[in-house]
């Protein structure tokens, strides 16, 4: 499978969960000592989906920890992985829930040993393989500082729709990670997306998970879920628009500012959130109207470089015209999104 992933163009990963394992591994696979307990007792996971019950095992677990850093990197070699999503989610509290003293820690400091062991074992995928792409997702590291250096890739919320909420979420991660690094998707469950009649409101919804790191997938892997079954109208609409992200996608890396109610929710507002590159030479603006009385917004692009030509397009309808950067910042553009809920993407480049 790594074979064919690879052969069409694209990059292979995983999806793992470190801190539970299947119980009909214990003990002959997983010992008893590397199982977090709380007062004594295991921390069970059941879920009616999956085949049998899982146990959390703790992260502050020295041995346990050992291994992971080993089993994960042979999992990179044998399958030829780019790509690990490593995920803490299932239990709740995770990975601070361990109190007992007799594998690595404290009583009281499971939570803290727990942190500091996924800290080393990031850092030692990411020295070992410096072209694998590690996204953290799940509690307990989430918007963390300590993992800026080793991620490439950061969940920021399993609620990711509506496309206001997802909007938020992407806004609010960037204070941290830079916005290619903020993961949003197109799933099943999003009906605001999947019951939308009009193709304004399809394309305003995909847009809001192009301000981050953009992708198509599922919450819980469902083969029900999968995107070779979504509706023709919704398949077109996401080649669209990737095609489109394609182009403006290494904006996300560099600088971004957001001059339009960044972390608003009003329902009824209007909303912008720009990426220029570092030199001013290129941008990208992506508008959403949301469900505002006003069809037309005066708007003009920040940070450009004032001195030179560009030429701005709308991906609405295609129309280019050329004007100076400070003209672009000073006069700005009149932008008319007739339908409530559609959204806009101008790009600029240098002429």
């Amino acid at each position: 499978m790594s074979d064919q992933v690879h052969a069409a163009g694209m990059k292979f990963g995983l999806w793992v969960g470190p801190n539970i394992v299947d119980a009909s591994l214990v003990p002959h696979q997983v010992p008893h000592s590397w199982l977090a307990r709380v007062d004594g007792k295991q921390v069970e996971l059941k879920i009616p989906t999956w085949e049998n019950t899982c146990l959390q095992v703790c992260l502050g677990s020295t041995d346990y920890a050992d291994h992971l850093k080993h089993s994960l990197a042979k999992l990179v070699e044998d399958y030829n992985l780019d790509w690990i999503k490593w995920d803490n989610s299932g239990i709740p509290a995770l990975p601070a829930r361990c109190n007992r003293s007799d594998h690595g820690h404290g009583q009281n400091d499971g939570s803290a040993a727990a942190l500091d062991s996924e800290y080393a074992i990031f850092e030692y995928l990411h020295r070992r393989f410096p072209q694998l792409a590690l996204e953290q997702c799940g509690y307990g590291s989430r918007l963390d500082y300590g993992l800026a250096g080793a991620i490439r890739a950061n969940w920021c919320s399993d609620a990711c729709y509506p496309a206001s909420r997802l909007r938020a979420n992407s806004l609010v991660c960037a204070t941290v990670y830079p916005s290619a690094y903020n993961a949003a998707w197109v799933v099943k469950e999003d009906t605001e997306l999947f019951e939308a009649k009009t193709d304004a409101v399809i394309d305003a919804c995909i847009r809001s998970r192009m301000i981050g790191l953009f992708g198509v997938g599922t919450l819980n892997g469902q083969m029900s879920q999968r995107a070779s079954l979504y509706p023709q109208k919704i398949i077109d609409r996401l080649t669209v628009n990737a095609g489109l992200y394609k182009r403006f996608r290494h904006l996300l890396f560099q600088q971004v500012t957001f001059p339009y109610k960044p972390y608003g929710t009003d329902p009824h507002g209007w909303q912008g959130i720009q990426f220029t590159s570092t030199d001013g030479s290129q941008a990208v603006l992506l508008c959403f109207r949301a469900l505002e009385h006003a069809d037309n917004l005066f708007i003009g692009a920040q940070q450009t470089a004032p001195a030179q030509d560009v030429s701005g397009s709308t991906h609405r309808c295609w129309t280019a015209s050329a004007l100076t950067g400070r003209d672009l910042m000073e006069t700005g553009i009149l932008l008319s999104l007739p339908e409530p809920g559609a959204s806009e993407i101008i790009l600029v480049d240098e002429v």
